[in-house]
């Protein structure tokens, strides 16, 4: 089975363990990618834009989109990696109000290809 990833999107707002996720969005960004990939592909290319390691149990595509939920740190003045992933350590700090999180908002936009539609 193939998989069509045609487009990325992710929006960040602040979150909170006591209020919950900010209305106020705090970054977001989107870009075009069209690329081919097969199950493990998926996986991979999901992962690396999420920074978690995800396994088939964590996909699910609903109406072509499949939605990854993230809590990143704010780096500022940082080049590539503005918002990495945050350690269990900063989560628990987060739990506590001693720290300031985000919540990544992934959606990618993803088709499920059959072999024919590839060759017409």
């Amino acid at each position: 089975m193939k998989y069509l990833i045609n487009h990325i999107s992710c929006d960040i707002s602040e979150d909170s363990w006591d209020n919950g996720l900010s209305s106020q969005l705090f970054h977001s960004y989107s870009y075009a990618l069209n690329e081919i990939v097969d199950r493990e592909g998926l996986l991979k290319k999901l992962s690396g834009h999420t920074g978690r390691e995800l396994n088939a149990d964590d996909i699910e595509i609903d109406d072509n989109y499949i939605h990854i939920n993230t809590l990143v740190k704010f780096r500022p003045n940082e080049d590539w990696n503005e918002f990495p992933v945050a350690t269990k350590e900063e989560i628990e700090l987060w739990k506590q109000g001693e720290m300031t999180l985000y919540c990544a908002e992934y959606r990618f936009r993803c088709y499920l290809i059959s072999s024919f539609d590839v060759l017409v």
